[in-house]
């Protein structure tokens, strides 16, 4: 697969049952869906952020310029949320972060040590803005 921002070729940085792929060109990471949802499993917060990123798939955001690296080209959907673009793919739930972004929105989901920064303010902004839609 392809890195959607720079289309230089990902590595993967976790084993295959959960893959996450990194790009080494831009250090973009791009999680798939059924990944990020059992990454996100051990999470307090597990069901309430699962919900949340079940219902922004429904939504209908602006297109991105990045493409699905695998949906065949499909474009992403993007939404920012407290200065974070989230750019996601409506058929596969994959998401693509650009560097820092990742941390901000999920401290720690990839077990490294959590970041200071509190993802709920986010989340919260992000519940908000699903509310208006």
């Amino acid at each position: 697969m392809n890195c959607p921002k720079c289309k230089s070729s990902f590595d993967i940085a976790t084993d295959d049952e959960m893959p996450v792929y990194h790009c080494p060109n831009c250090s973009g990471t791009w999680i798939c869906g059924r990944s990020l949802h059992r990454l996100l499993a051990a999470s307090e917060d597990a069901d309430s952020i699962a919900e949340t990123l079940d219902s922004i798939h429904d939504l209908d955001f602006r297109e991105s310029r990045r493409k699905c690296p695998r949906c065949s080209g499909r474009h992403l959907k993007a939404v920012v949320v407290e200065n974070t673009e989230l750019d996601f793919c409506s058929s596969c739930k994959g998401l693509f972060f650009d560097p820092g972004e990742l941390d901000r929105v999920f401290p720690g989901i990839l077990g490294q040590e959590k970041p200071a920064t509190d993802a709920r303010g986010f989340w919260h902004s992000l519940l908000g803005f699903i509310s208006r839609e």
